[in-house]
């Protein structure tokens, strides 16, 4: 182990989360420029019921974005 604050294992913690990271539209959208074509809808059914079972049993959700300036930087 390390010195410091940063050191030392955290472990699991006493309750779940669910992070939902980069599921943005330019992925699932159909006409998305990034579109992956029939997994797209697959992934996306798969985090929704993901989402749902949290929701339902009191895990938090917590989703990330993606946000792009008016230049597209």
């Amino acid at each position: 182990m390390r010195d410091g604050p940063f050191g030392a294992r955290l472990g699991w913690g006493a309750r779940p989360t669910l992070i939902v990271v980069d599921l943005v539209r330019a992925y699932t959208e159909p006409d998305g420029p990034l579109h992956i074509g029939a997994r797209s809808t697959a992934v996306v059914r798969a985090v929704a019921d993901l989402v749902d079972v949290a929701r339902t049993t009191d895990v938090p959700v917590i989703w990330t974005t993606v946000r792009y300036r008016p230049d597209g930087l």
